[in-house]
């Protein structure tokens, strides 16, 4: 009798040594579960708010202004936390008048302060007929000296945004409504168009993006059934369907070159 009341204790206590281990084991399960979720995201938007973000530097004009701001409106309203917008555009600028705002020293200090991926530039609007000053000669607007020097100034633009191994996306202007600035102006893209070429960088022809069928200045399109405005009404400046017209170009640049610059 007393051997059976033995056994009978050594098989309870080993059925709860059992039970026992199986808590301890189920314990260390959730645990490991647990581990696991903490390091998995629980989403793509998870996945994508733990990228890193892409820093995107807007330099240039009013005109830069425009398109700067329906690029914040996009990224903000599709979500697009892997990308901050610095809107740095200063209205009356370019590159002929350096003394009243010298942008190859801003943008010196931009990209240095603000270690941008993508640099974005689009400015000139306000250098047309305005003659420009290199080593102490000064040159008509328009001619070969002057062509020359802007020529210059533009790839240092572009030389200064890439100082810390930025990409550069160049936007050229827009068609103006009056046809001698217009002139002015494509004479300028021209200029921007062959720099960026020569640099290997994007350009965006906004002159072309923004003309109507035949080519030529657009102040307004059609869009089931209504009339859009695309520039405003100084014949200068962008419409905010204008400017998003250029801001989802933009856009489109940057797909490839966040590429690059995050490798």
């Amino acid at each position: 009798m007393k051997s059976i009341w033995i056994s009978l204790c050594l098989l309870l206590m080993i059925a709860a040594g059992a039970q026992a281990s199986e808590v301890a084991q189920q314990a260390q399960s959730r645990k490991l579960s647990t581990e696991q979720k903490a390091r998995t995201p629980a989403s793509k938007d998870a996945a994508q708010a733990a990228a890193p973000s892409v820093q995107v530097l807007a330099v240039g004009d009013s005109l830069m202004g425009g398109v700067a701001q329906m690029l914040a409106w996009r990224i903000k309203r599709d979500g697009r936390s892997d990308m901050q917008l610095i809107d740095r555009h200063k209205l009356s600028t370019g590159l002929a008048n350096t003394r009243f705002y010298d942008w190859p020293a801003q943008l010196a200090t931009l990209v240095s302060e603000k270690k941008p991926e993508v640099v974005l530039i689009m400015l000139g609007a306000n250098d047309a007929s305005m003659g420009l000053r290199e080593n102490g000669k000064t040159y008509a607007y328009g001619s070969e000296g002057w062509r020359a020097a802007y020529r210059q100034r533009t790839m240092q633009m572009i030389t200064l945004a890439r100082a810390d191994g930025a990409s550069v996306i160049w936007i050229g202007l827009p068609q103006m409504a009056k046809p001698e600035y217009s002139a002015q102006i494509q004479m300028q893209n021209a200029i921007y168009a062959q720099v960026a070429h020569e640099a290997g960088i994007p350009f965006i022809d906004s002159a072309s993006l923004l003309a109507d069928d035949k080519g030529a200045y657009a102040a307004s399109i059609t869009e089931q059934g209504k009339t859009v405005s695309l520039r405003a009404k100084d014949g200068v400046h962008l419409a905010p369907r204008g400017g998003d017209i250029l801001a989802r170009a933009t856009l489109a640049k940057l797909g490839s070159t966040e590429r690059v610059a995050l490798r």
